[in-house]
């Protein structure tokens, strides 16, 4: 049988197991967050990006067709 210091031990163990088992668990959670929002980002940027070379396209084609006018 256990003695009193024994069942104290035990159970601080097991509660250590269990934040140590919570914090992986964050971690995962945490670094699924950042992937995605990094995957967010990167969409974002990329729309943006293809957004203004299609208006610096139409920009330039707009300069062309005004300076062969003039």
């Amino acid at each position: 049988m256990f003695g009193f210091n024994s069942y104290i031990h035990l159970h601080f163990h097991l509660f250590l197991q269990d934040v140590k088992k919570a914090l992986d668990e964050c971690e995962f959670a945490l670094y699924d967050v950042i992937v995605n929002l990094s995957s967010l980002l990167f969409f974002i940027i990329m729309r943006t990006l293809i957004r203004v070379n299609s208006c610096l396209r139409i920009k330039v084609r707009f300069s062309k067709m005004y300076s062969e006018e003039n």
